[in-house]
This record gives structure tokens, C-alpha cells and sequence, in this order.
């Protein structure tokens, strides 16, 4: 069994990010406040924290992470996701964890940005 992220209208295709929207994984989380979310097409380290994702964001895909954008990570295994939000008063940082099955994440033909 594998949890997916459902994409409904691709907005934007870039080598490394896909912003789609996606449904939410679970009926308690909120939905997004913006309609951009970008899915990292590959893998992260997600040894990272909110300054590694954030650098990430800024340098590696030159898109502004203090936007309202949410970014969303994915392990090489694909059964964890971070996804790094921008709020008026600071960085939201989520974290998914699963104990069984994958999410159905894009492969990128990139190399995993590290």
C-alpha cells in the first residue's frame, strides 16, 4: 500500500522542483494558504533542518523560500516527507513519517542535491 500525493493542474516544471497542488494526507492537516506547492522532483537529505531546506530552496533552485510557497522533500527510501512553510512570524517545518508502504514520489534523472 503507498500514500500519494494526488496532483490536480501542474502549475510550474522546472528540472528539479514540480509545483502541483496536492490533496492532504490526512483529514486533520489544513490546507495550503497558498496554491503554490513545489514537490522535489528526486531526493533530499533530510538530515537537513529548516536552514539546510531553506538554503536548498534559495541557492539550488533559486526560488524564494520566505515566499508563501510551501516545499516539500522527500527521502531517498520515500517514506518521509518535510515539507518547509514561510509564516508573517517564522518557518513552519512538518514532517511525515511512515511505518509502512512508500509515497508515490517523482523521479528526477538529476542528481540527488545533497
Amino acid at each position: 500500500m503507498s500514500a500519494t500525493l494526488e496532483s490536480k493542474s501542474t502549475l510550474a516544471l522546472t528540472p528539479t522542483f514540480c509545483a502541483i497542488w496536492f490533496e492532504p494526507w490526512s483529514p486533520h492537516a489544513k490546507p495550503p494558504s497558498s496554491p503554490e506547492v513545489y514537490l522535489t522532483c528526486g531526493v533530499t537529505d533530510l538530515r537537513k533542518s529548516i536552514d539546510g531546506l531553506a538554503a536548498v530552496v534559495q541557492e539550488q533552485f533559486q526560488l524564494n523560500p520566505f515566499s508563501t510557497a510551501q516545499f516539500v522533500f522527500c527521502n531517498r527510501q520515500r517514506n518521509k516527507l518535510k515539507i518547509l512553510q514561510w509564516d508573517h512570524a517564522g518557518f513552519w517545518l512538518y514532517y511525515r513519517r511512515l511505518e509502512q508502504g512508500t509515497f508515490a514520489c517523482r523521479k528526477a534523472k538529476v542528481p540527488p542535491h545533497m
